[in-house]
């Protein structure tokens, strides 16, 4: 999400977002670009130091894109198992030679978060802004991931403040217990720290 663009009033989509992270990345597997020249790379340490203390392992990252920034800032809270979901095969493929040119070492899986059946084996589920670009796609995801936890996974939920990204808040509530809720990017977005309520 480009907060600088957003914070001059500049509508980005989910799609703007992925061109922008991959044209990023070739910079910066060229060596023209370091990762903390990331036009958002900032707003992005502060939102994972916020978040931090609900982090776990082993972790999956939903929504990792060419650059998977949060997930390598993850890395730097002693988070190292991780594993990063992608439907996009080309930003899987890109985000791969990052973590590698960083000398991270990430597991990456191709699928879609609606279907994917392995979620119980992670401690810490964390969704990505742009994972699932409608309502309906957020929904689909956040009932696959409810059918198939316990009570003793923790779930993270970015959603969107602005029109540019989903907003949840909403609709979260249908799926998941919040225990905490905290102001992200500048308070343009807002992370959900939830837990399956066991009825």
């Amino acid at each position: 999400m480009s907060l600088t663009r957003l914070i001059i009033k500049e509508v980005i989509t989910a799609e703007e977002d992925s061109i922008y992270e991959k044209k990023f990345a070739l910079k910066l597997l060229n060596n023209k670009k370091e990762i903390s020249d990331f036009e958002f790379y900032d707003d992005y340490k502060k939102s994972i130091k916020d978040e931090s203390e609900y982090l776990s392992e082993p972790l999956l990252f939903v929504g990792g894109g060419a650059i998977p920034i949060s997930p390598i800032l993850i890395s730097e809270h002693n988070i190292n198992n991780i594993t990063i979901m992608d439907i996009d095969e080309e930003a899987k493929i890109i985000g791969e030679k990052i973590i590698k040119k960083l000398k991270l070492n990430f597991d990456f899986i191709i699928d879609d978060a609606i279907k994917y059946n392995n979620y119980s084996k992670f401690n810490c589920i964390f969704i990505a802004l742009e994972a699932g670009i409608t309502i309906n796609q957020k929904k689909e995801i956040f009932n696959n991931i409810n059918k198939q936890i316990s009570s003793k996974e923790t779930v993270i939920v970015r959603s969107s403040k602005t029109d540019d990204f989903i907003d949840v808040s909403n609709i979260i509530y249908n799926y998941f217990k919040i225990i905490d809720e905290i102001d992200i990017f500048n308070g343009l977005s807002k992370s959900y720290i939830c837990k399956k309520e066991i009825i």
